[in-house]
């Protein structure tokens, strides 16, 4: 390494490998850090919103699938589609009342 430390020599294995170390690919591996942090934290958000739609929509299937089993002895039966699911999942009960209403009226 000379004195100015950008220039460092290691023997591995028998043959010497040149790593040139300054001041500017620091200042540039930092900023490529800095970007990446950056579009990582704008893509978590989206991401987390699409989880959440999945989880209420297991959520509104499990309850169709409840309400559907228990229509069987009331003779309602509701259509378990991605549509009705994600309505029921995300509105809860209210949305079962209104899924069965609208199944009722068309």
């Amino acid at each position: 390494m000379n004195k100015n430390g950008q220039v460092a020599y290691v023997q591995n294995g028998g043959f010497e490998h040149l790593f040139i170390i300054n001041k500017i690919s620091g200042i540039a591996y930092g900023f490529g850090a800095l970007i990446l942090y950056a579009l990582l934290c704008l893509f978590i958000k989206p991401i987390r919103i699409i989880l959440k739609i999945a989880l209420c929509g297991l959520f509104g299937t499990l309850l169709l699938f409840i309400v559907n089993i228990m229509g069987n002895f009331s003779g309602i039966s509701i259509a378990i589609n991605p549509f009705t699911a994600i309505i029921v999942g995300i509105m809860g009960i209210p949305g079962i009342f209104l899924v069965i209403v609208s199944n009722l009226l068309f």
